[in-house]
């Protein structure tokens, strides 16, 4: 009887998920060890890929912390331009909005 997963048991990911997957991962390592203290192995276990594969996206770590730095920087944009839009045109009460905003 063998033991472990079976390569069945989980679907295949899409070069998009797994492009997402190492992202997050990245940036999970990056915070909690460091620029100097990440590595390749320790992203792709955490990621769930392999070696080559993150650097098939990404090239080397530099590259990497490139693409976590842009996409923590789209995310805070994101929110940012969303609460912009939700500010009316023409306020009735500039203070009463700025306070209710904050």
């Amino acid at each position: 009887m063998r033991h472990g997963v079976s390569p069945d048991t989980f679907p295949p990911r899409s070069h998009e998920a797994k492009r997402v997957s190492v992202v997050d991962a990245a940036a999970s390592v990056f915070c909690r060890e460091g620029y100097a203290g990440a590595n390749i192995d320790l992203i792709a276990a955490e990621a769930g890929v392999s070696r080559q594969t993150v650097y098939n996206h990404h090239g080397d770590k530099e590259n990497l912390f490139v693409a976590v730095v842009r996409d923590l920087t789209e995310r805070c944009n994101a929110g940012i331009f969303a609460t912009i839009a939700s500010f009316p045109d023409q306020p009735t009460d500039l203070e009463a909005d700025l306070i209710a905003f904050a």
